[in-house]
């Protein structure tokens, strides 16, 4: 058991150990946070490439039982990825652009749209997929 007088000597945590803890702290935090927030986007950019899949079997079966793509719509589809499931928030916007009788293009737009937010994927009739901005690579 400790004396009054040991207890007088005892020196607790000084202010320079609390700053270097805190600058490692700051250090770690300053190289894990924008890993996260890269896997983070990078998990939502497949969300939305599963989207484009869907979209693109749609299609497919719409030009089998019309024989082009000419006419095709989100409503006459049977699948529309703007529409979420109930307390989901929307991360995406997509847009169908029929080109020729043969020819499509599906566009995700990562929300919220504004004149900075280039980042989007595309895929068209032959498979094809683009990436815009963050998705790059």
């Amino acid at each position: 058991m400790r004396t009054c007088r040991q207890l007088q000597n005892c020196r607790g945590i000084g202010l320079a150990e609390i700053l270097i803890v805190l600058s490692v702290m700051c250090v770690v935090a300053g190289l894990t946070i924008p890993v996260y927030i890269a896997r983070t986007e990078r998990h939502r950019s497949e969300e939305a490439i599963q989207h484009l899949a869907a979209v693109k079997d749609a299609l497919l079966q719409y030009r089998s039982l019309n024989g082009t793509y000419a006419g095709a719509s989100f409503n006459n589809i049977r699948y529309d990825p703007n529409v979420g499931e109930a307390g989901q928030d929307a991360l995406f916007s997509y847009n169908l652009d029929i080109l020729t009788t043969n020819e499509y293009t599906v566009t995700a737009q990562r929300l919220p749209l504004d004149a900075n937010n280039g980042n989007t994927i595309s895929l068209d009739q032959a498979g094809t997929l683009t990436r815009r901005g963050v998705y790059d690579g």
